[in-house]
């Protein structure tokens, strides 16, 4: 009988010499850990300087790139939506044990720096889980907790960890980064009237509570993780402006337009062609 294929996650240690430039486009869930090494990694079109111990985490459909300026050596965890939903199941089941990506996720967070004792417990994650690789069929019930355990970590150390005294604010914050990430692409769900409601709060608490939160204003931050998304559908050929425009909740193509504009100064179409022309396509 012949064995089924894992695909639901992917571990690979990587060994790349200086001058290296790769680029990765993919479909899945991306967690990028530097054992060693340092230069340049890019994602939305914005390049982060790295060295050991920082990681990136890069959404699925979006294009990254990592350029060395010495010997490096990182890990790629790569997980399917299928494996994510697993696991956000079992953050659900957990009773607040357990925790999801949430400020990790956020465009505006390009990398994460992990304190002394957290790197060794980073990295002590990710060599487990590339032994569990080894034989991922036999090991595929293995994978969930150490995930878990990586993702906590994760959290813990993502910027801006603000001391609330208000218990139940704390916790609604990841609540309120999913829901908006969640619907990045409805904008009646972002208003602050809505999630104010939502989240049993008035409009001025979840201002307030937000900006200490997160460092910054609640409408700032929706308005530019969700411009971060749509300049890399405008990037892509294969997409219109008017499919990009519906797809976001604009009016039409022309007030999609005027607002890129207004926050890129160029219009999608002289984006586009700058793009193009910059990167040989």
């Amino acid at each position: 009988m012949k064995e089924k294929d894992f695909e639901a996650i992917r571990i690979v240690l990587q060994n790349c010499p200086l001058g290296q430039l790769k680029t990765f486009s993919n479909k899945k869930f991306n967690l990028i850990f530097v054992r060693s090494g340092s230069g340049i990694f890019t994602k939305y079109q914005t390049p982060n300087s790295f060295s050991n111990g920082d990681l990136f985490f890069v959404p699925p459909f979006e294009d990254f790139s990592m350029e060395t300026l010495e010997d490096t050596t990182y890990y790629h965890l790569m997980i399917t939506d299928l494996f994510r939903l697993e696991l956000r199941e079992l953050v659900l089941s957990s009773k607040g044990k357990g925790v999801g990506l949430a400020k990790a996720r956020s465009p505006l967070n390009r990398k994460i720096t992990f304190d002394a004792k957290d790197e060794i417990l980073i990295t002590r994650l990710f060599e487990y889980l590339t032994l569990l690789y080894d034989e991922p069929n036999k090991n595929e019930n293995l994978f969930y907790y150490p995930v878990l355990n990586l993702v906590s970590i994760i959290e813990r150390n993502t910027p801006n960890p603000h001391t609330q005294k208000n218990t139940r604010l704390k916790k609604n914050i990841n609540s309120i980064v999913t829901h908006i990430h969640k619907n990045i692409r409805h904008p009646e769900m972002l208003k602050v009237d809505y999630m104010a409601h939502k989240f049993n709060l008035s409009t001025n608490q979840l201002t307030r509570f937000f900006k200490k939160e997160m460092n910054t204003a609640l409408k700032k931050y929706t308005n530019q993780c969700r411009m971060q998304l749509i300049l890399e559908k405008v990037q892509r050929e294969d997409i219109t402006f008017s499919e990009i425009a519906h797809e976001f909740g604009f009016t039409d193509e022309s007030y999609f337009t005027k607002v890129f504009k207004k926050h890129y100064n160029q219009s999608p179409t002289e984006y586009r062609k700058a793009f193009l022309e910059r990167n040989g396509k």
